[in-house]
């Protein structure tokens, strides 16, 4: 992998790491499931549609019956097309090609046969298209400005994988929408992001939603809240020139709860109007912001949905190279992309009427570079000036789109306003079951409040309103979580019972099954009444211990946050679980009563006790140190 990484580094060195831009501010908005012919097949001068383009029922009979291409797309889809890895494997390649194991060649034949065999004669649509008339905000964004037409998704599959390498170039090894990380039940995934970088890079980000960011199924999302706001704030800072350096938009995962409409996000499901009108009210807003000159809108979608692309997807490009088995379906290699999507490059540094097809010599660090969803993490890096290293492989790859920002001063002739979108289309989404999509967005906001899963909630009319308050709570819970890990009131020490004015002495060690870990927690709730947990810091030599409040929990099964993850060994030590060659150790025979984190040396000042019930149980006890007369206690910053 570094070896790899520094050839990348070399290449696009002697490429141009020169290249100036004035942009500083990128704005990337991800819709939901549609493919780049769906869109903009019929739009003209593109790698698109002659009407001619077909699929066979039965991919193993040469004389089989056709389905071509449409242009009857309606704005609502009669049923949700199928987009998992496998049956995205079965339409790129087909059934003939599969019962071969060949996998070869990307036939892009396999969208009619895969679908009949779930949804019926219909086949869900899926070679049914737009036309540029039905389409006028999309559209007249695509003739002012720049529209790709070779742009992949990175994996071919559904929305959170995809989700991920937008923002990670890499899903950690999972392959579907699924919540956790490695299908552990509440474990977020914990890889590295733009955003990380971008903070590395001391800039800002954030993620605006519409009801509930939807990726807190990511630790860098879930426990930094503070770094989302609602697209209330999203106009605010637009029209005050506030906007940060990088701007992550989600779309609204449910009814808005106070109009009426429905989803905004694109989903099949969902009404294609309401997203006409999202890019028009992000547009105008960004065009009227003083901040217009510096600023880059991209338009881009997460995956296919399951519709029809005739372009063939990339076969033998690198995998992320993390290491990171894939997950729940095994022996995906990830070493090709998905379907092409529709991505549109949105400022006044642009060409009007720009289209992108393959990527150019200059902007490939690799022969066989492709735009794909990693190229806007290696573009963002190269044109807000970062020096960070890329994530993965796979961002390594990724082919550059820096030289479309080409005009020596910005266009004046940009439109402030664009058409008006097509009217909503009534429909009885409402009263429709929530989709696949948006249960597990409620799953794992349920999970990070520690709150039962909402099964009464039967209609999607109900999905929008659940996530927004309960987001809001866990934005709570977070916020007084980080802060009282910055709270020196209250100090962990170990010394004679008795001797203080203890705030707390009796405490749970809690354990779970199938956890490695324990936490171990304050019995009674009588601070702030709230649940605390012995806290580890960065758990590096010498770091006293300390207490936060049990993110969200004391369950280990359900605790997030690794410094309160403890193991009381069998020899009688107390370790962190995050660096389990530290031992926590009595520093009374010093003559200070804390307690300090100091490498395990099987001495007597390391040894403790747990005399409660039993290990696990919620009745609690005390920790002691050597005999009955010291043990572990908290008290407050007046005692100490």
């Amino acid at each position: 992998m570094k070896l790899y990484l520094s050839i990348v580094l070399l290449t696009v060195f002697l490429l141009d790491l020169s290249y100036s831009h004035n942009i500083k501010h990128v704005i990337v908005l991800m819709e939901e499931n549609r493919s780049f012919d769906h869109i903009f097949g019929f739009y003209p001068g593109v790698n698109g549609l002659t009407g001619n383009e077909w699929n066979a029922i039965n991919t193993s009979d040469p004389n089989s019956q056709k389905y071509y291409v449409d242009k009857k797309a309606p704005y609502v889809a009669p049923c949700d097309p199928n987009h998992a890895t496998y049956g995205t494997t079965y339409k790129i390649f087909g059934q003939d090609a599969i019962s071969k194991n060949d996998y070869s060649k990307a036939n892009m034949n396999g969208f009619v046969e895969f679908e009949r065999a779930i949804n019926g004669p219909g086949a869900c649509s899926v070679m049914s298209m737009f036309t540029p008339d039905k389409l006028p905000v999309i559209t007249t964004l695509a003739q002012e400005f720049a529209l790709f037409d070779r742009f992949f998704c990175s994996h071919a599959g559904p929305t959170w994988p995809n989700r991920m390498y937008a923002i990670s170039a890499t899903s950690a090894g999972s392959t579907e929408t699924s919540c956790w990380y490695r299908n552990q039940v509440g474990k977020l995934f914990p890889q590295k992001t733009i955003f990380h970088q971008i903070a590395e890079a001391n800039l800002t980000w954030k993620n605006y939603y519409n009801d509930t960011p939807w990726e807190l199924f990511m630790e860098i999302l879930a426990h930094q809240p503070e770094n989302t706001a609602s697209m209330t704030q999203f106009f605010k800072d637009a029209a005050e020139g506030n906007l940060p350096n990088y701007a992550w938009i989600n779309p609204r995962s449910g009814i808005n709860y106070t109009t009426g409409l429905g989803s905004n996000d694109m989903h099949p499901d969902h009404d294609m109007a309401l997203g006409e009108q999202f890019y028009k009210d992000i547009y105008e807003a960004l065009r009227a912001s003083p901040q217009w000159n510096e600023t880059l809108f991209i338009i881009t979608f997460d995956e296919h949905g399951g519709f029809y692309d005739h372009v063939p997807t990339p076969l033998n490009v690198p995998p992320p190279g993390d290491g990171e088995s894939s997950y729940p379906e095994t022996g995906i290699k990830f070493d090709r992309l998905g379907i092409r999507i529709p991505t549109l490059l949105i400022s006044p540094w642009i060409k009007k009427g720009t289209i992108i097809s393959a990527p150019p010599p200059a902007q490939k660090p690799f022969p066989n570079s492709e735009y794909e969803l990693t190229s806007i993490i290696s573009t963002t890096r190269k044109i807000l000036g970062m020096k960070e290293e890329p994530l993965t492989q796979r961002d390594a790859w990724a082919a550059t789109f820096e030289h479309i920002l080409s005009m020596k001063e910005p266009r004046t002739d940009c439109p402030e306003h664009l058409p008006e979108a097509p009217p909503p289309t009534r429909t009885f989404e409402e009263k429709m079951a929530p989709n696949e999509l948006q249960k597990n967005i409620m799953t794992v906001i349920s999970q990070l409040t520690v709150k039962p899963y909402p099964h009464h909630i039967k209609q999607q009319g109900h999905v929008s309103e659940w996530n927004f308050n309960h987001f809001q709570e866990h934005v709570s819970l977070t916020s007084e979580w980080k802060k009282s890990k910055l709270d020196d009131s209250l100090k962990v020490v170990c010394q004679p019972t008795g001797s203080r004015n203890w705030a707390e002495s009796s405490w749970s060690v809690n354990s779970a099954e199938g956890i490695t870990w324990g936490t171990i927690s304050t019995k009674h709730l009588n601070l702030d009444s709230k649940h605390y947990c012995i806290d580890s810091g960065d758990a590096q030599p010498n770091t006293k211990i300390s207490v936060s409040l049990c993110y969200p929990t004391s369950d280990p099964a359900k605790n997030r946050d690794p410094s309160q993850h403890w193991n009381l060994m069998p020899d009688a030590t107390l370790r962190p679980y995050k660096n389990l060659t530290l031992c926590a150790t009595n520093a009374e025979y010093q003559g200070d009563f804390s307690v300090t984190l100091i490498p395990c040396k099987d001495k007597v000042e390391q040894k403790w006790a747990y005399h409660g019930t039993v290990v696990g149980d919620s009745g609690g006890g005390a920790l002691y140190f050597g005999d009955d007369t010291n043990s572990l206690g908290l008290i407050t910053s007046s005692s100490f």
